[in-house]
């Protein structure tokens, strides 16, 4: 050590060697994709995977705009979707929304919804669709398999898993109302609903739901071949 206090360098003395150190934060901003560390529900995720996607992504974007081109997997065709439409078909509940039995696909050419009925006479009790229209519409897709990607829509367990994952968030800061709306559930949507008594709860429970079958609509796109470029 040098008379003043500070490190001495190339000085040595009595056989010690000189040794430097440093120290460092490293807050993980990767750019990675969500369910890269381990599966989308991993804790690495939460404090890696997340951050990267809320905080991560944008800085790099903000200083080199060529990242957000390295961000569409390699053979990905960008398409222009209706958001709206594509949103109804992949959030709706298939259990109770397809009273009766239907398909719907993302067309990899047009970027259209098509949605089919299984029995040709539904298409037109159901919404007005001539028979001879949906019959045509099926044998197309079952020609074309290639071009017409389907797109399944979630089961009733989706949308129980995210209210779940809702009830596990941070969405509220009172405590008394968080175990009250954990309370309420009993394993169905509705009466939790009318049960949590909260208009808030419920409205902050449709915004989360909105948002997460977003990023569930995006991965599925994503894994597909396809980035959406929404309209």
């Amino acid at each position: 050590m040098s008379g003043s206090g500070g490190i001495s360098r190339g000085h040595r003395s009595s056989g010690r060697k000189e040794l430097f150190c440093a120290f460092g934060i490293d807050v993980d901003a990767v750019a990675g994709w969500l369910g890269s560390y381990g599966g989308e529900d991993s804790p690495c995720d939460i404090s890696r995977g997340l951050f990267s996607g809320e905080v991560g992504e944008q800085a790099q974007e903000s200083r080199v705009p060529a990242v957000a081109a390295s961000r569409i997997p390699r053979g990905a065709a960008t398409m222009t979707i209706d958001r709206t439409v594509f949103m109804m078909a992949f959030g709706r509940d298939v259990d109770f929304h397809d009273a009766c039995p239907q398909s719907t696909y993302l067309d990899r050419r047009t970027g259209e919804i098509v949605w089919l009925y299984e029995d040709d006479d539904d298409a037109f009790g159901e919404v007005g669709i001539p028979a001879e229209e949906n019959r045509e519409g099926r044998e197309r897709v079952a020609a074309e398999p290639e071009r017409y990607l389907e797109i399944t829509g979630l089961d009733h367990g989706d949308h129980h898993e995210i209210l779940r994952q809702f009830l596990r968030s941070d969405w509220t800061d009172d405590d008394v109302l968080r175990r009250r709306a954990e309370e309420a559930y009993s394993g169905s949507i509705g009466r939790w609903k009318r049960d949590v008594c909260d208009e808030g709860a419920v409205h902050a429970f449709y915004a989360f739901q909105e948002e997460r079958i977003a990023k569930l609509a995006d991965a599925f796109l994503r894994e597909n071949g396809i980035v959406p470029k929404w309209r």
